[in-house]
């Protein structure tokens, strides 16, 4: 597993190491390279993260995250949920009558 030169804590300042260590530098690096960090589902980037450790545990975790931008495969879902945008103006029909306090029922 490589190893960091210095050592890794997370938000909490606790000590990573090992996986959890790798996984953390990789999603920091992911999340430096990516053009809308808000886009980004957190839990998936480590989730998918922890996931690569374990075939590329061996390279530096920030030049793993270059070379993958944006290609994760499987994980695409994870990494980027999909955000379902309703749009009221791109109806192509207008309402038949306007709505009257009788067509309410509550």
């Amino acid at each position: 597993m490589w190893q960091s030169p210095t050592p890794v804590h997370n938000f909490y300042k606790r000590e990573l190491t090992g996986l959890e260590a790798w996984a953390h530098l990789f999603s920091e690096a992911w999340e430096k390279l990516e053009v809308d960090p808000e886009d980004l589902s957190m839990y998936g980037l480590d989730s998918f993260g922890r996931a690569v450790a374990e075939k590329h545990g061996d390279e530096d975790p920030a030049a793993v995250a270059a070379r993958l931008y944006p290609e994760c495969g499987e994980f695409y879902d994870d990494v980027y949920p999909p955000v379902i945008v309703i749009d009221r103006w791109a109806r192509a029909d207008p309402p038949a009558a306007p709505l009257g306090d009788a067509d309410v029922p509550f």
